[in-house]
């Protein structure tokens, strides 16, 4: 093999394991709260829980750390990763009978608060929408929501500073389990890389890589 080529692949071993450590050693903490609306009742974030009523049940959400800013949920991400979220929880009560309940939509808003920029906005909301439907099985009537896009994103950006994106999911569809269970609402959220951050471990290679390749051949030396 060419010293070329073997500077080449020490570049690239030590540049793989600096991005990992960089990625991380700056875990992001996300802090957020969830609140409701059925039907579009309110039409903007609002207080826990939200209820609605319809066809003999009484269907009640209630949000993740809704009593901001004292009780936001907190998560912690390693930025590109993963990380579980919980927004809240369904509970069905009431219940005479599910064949009239009808379709109702069902809106889910997620507030950020942390990460939030140094000068700007102290919050950011972002909607998950979706509809609350009838779904008849073997055992039964239940209640399905069915979430439109199951994926919404939020970019704190503010003076001075890189925007920070996350990325906040739900499941495609969630059934709601019989009156006197809980049903949890539970995804994930993804801190994207700052930009900053990456531009500088990409930078760092070449020399990283160079500074292994020559201390390697003076101990072969």
């Amino acid at each position: 093999m060419s010293r070329i080529l073997r500077f080449a692949a020490f570049a690239l071993l030590v540049g793989a394991l600096a991005i990992g450590s960089t990625t991380s050693a700056s875990a992001s903490v996300v802090e957020y709260y969830t609140t409701a609306a059925f039907d579009g009742v309110p039409a903007s974030p609002g207080t826990s829980p939200a209820t609605l009523t319809a066809g003999g049940a009484v269907l009640t959400f209630t949000g993740a750390g809704s009593s901001a800013p004292n009780d936001q949920n907190a998560v912690v991400a390693d930025p590109g990763s993963p990380a579980t979220a919980f927004y809240g929880t369904f509970s069905l009560s009431g219940v005479t009978g599910l064949e009239n309940f009808g379709t109702h939509s069902f809106t889910l808003y997620i507030t950020q608060t942390v990460p939030t920029p140094a000068s700007g906005p102290t919050s950011f909301t972002s909607t998950l929408t979706g509809k609350v439907t009838v779904q008849d099985g073997f055992q039964g009537s239940t209640l399905l929501v069915t979430f439109d896009n199951p994926t919404t994103q939020i970019v704190a950006s503010g003076v001075g500073q890189d925007p920070s994106s996350v990325t906040y999911s739900v499941p495609n569809s969630l059934q709601i389990n019989p009156q006197g269970q809980v049903t949890t609402l539970q995804g994930s959220l993804t801190v994207a890389p700052e930009p900053s951050t990456v531009a500088l471990a990409m930078a760092g290679l070449p020399l990283v890589g160079f500074a292994a390749w020559r201390r390697k051949r003076r101990n072969l030396a």
